[in-house]
């Protein structure tokens, strides 16, 4: 867990909710030994009903041009099976691209023209869909990083091609669009479980009645 995100004010302001959750987390046992994502891929990925990437930066740096994270998102793109995605984690989405790492590359450069020229036949390209916005980032990055993001998630999406908009900073904002389920910030995180869990179900009613 992100340590600028251990604090209250991401629990309602309640010191309480908090330490609740701390204890919780503590009995997750699994979150010590993370399974690799290609050990996940090589288990077979039929087996899971749908796939969650939550945020803080650690997307920013090492999900967004991952070939391991391209391939599993493939697959449920490929398959309709739900994609949530929540606060920086949309910015995953990029990976899917065969060239995740030349647009990566080219946004960093500030190379607006080149990225989204390069990232043609993004699978993503033309969803609705939200992330953690540039206002937003501007307000936490130099509190969580001491400096700047690369670029800023939202405008990469939008220059891939995804159809983004945001709402204002802190605001709960969900969009879904098609298997695709994004929540803007921490504070979206309630709205998108309303929208998977009833995604979750459909899915497994049509693959029963299959």
């Amino acid at each position: 867990m992100d340590v600028n995100s251990a604090i209250a004010q991401f629990f309602g302001g309640d010191e309480a909710k908090l330490q609740d959750y701390l204890k919780f987390r503590d009995t997750l046992t699994g979150l010590k030994n993370p399974t690799r994502i290609s050990d996940v891929i090589a288990s077979g990925l039929d087996q899971y009903d749908a796939v969650f990437v939550p945020g803080g930066h650690g997307p920013m740096m090492d999900l967004l041009d991952d070939p391991d994270a391209g391939t599993v998102l493939r697959h449920f793109h490929k398959t309709s099976k739900p994609t949530a995605v929540l606060c920086h984690g949309p910015i995953s989405l990029l990976s899917a691209l065969p060239n995740s790492t030349e647009v990566v590359a080219a946004l960093s450069a500030g190379d607006a023209a080149g990225a989204r020229a390069k990232a043609q036949g993004w699978i993503y390209s033309g969803y609705k869909m939200t992330i953690f916005s540039t206002a937003e980032e501007q307000q936490r990055e130099p509190l969580e990083i001491g400096g700047k993001v690369l670029f800023y998630p939202d405008f990469a999406l939008s220059t891939a091609g995804g159809d983004v908009s945001v709402l204002a900073p802190w605001t709960s904002y969900v969009v879904q669009d098609r298997e695709l389920i994004s929540g803007q910030n921490p504070f979206s995180d309630e709205a998108l479980l309303k929208l998977l869990l009833p995604a979750l179900s459909e899915k497994k009613k049509v693959v029963s009645a299959a």
